[in-house]
């Protein structure tokens, strides 16, 4: 698996910076996580995190743990 600091590079490139920027928002979890998030591949292992502020509904990156790339984002 990827490390943490790879994790977070993938999801602050995946939206993660400009949610931070135009919200004023923060990191606030980082899971490693098996078998949640991922509908096309349920056994997959992922980093999920989730930024989030008042005012906004969070942003959640999930990350491939293996390769690295986000699988997905969504606002909620």
């Amino acid at each position: 698996w990827i490390d943490s600091g790879a994790a977070l590079a993938a999801a602050e490139q995946g939206g993660g910076e400009a949610y931070r920027r135009d919200h004023q928002g923060s990191l606030k979890t980082m899971l490693l996580v098996r078998g949640v998030f991922d509908e096309e591949e349920p056994d997959a292992t992922t980093s999920t995190l989730v930024y989030s502020d008042l005012g906004a509904p969070s942003l959640w990156v999930v990350v491939d743990a293996s390769e690295g790339k986000v699988r997905r984002t969504w606002r909620g």
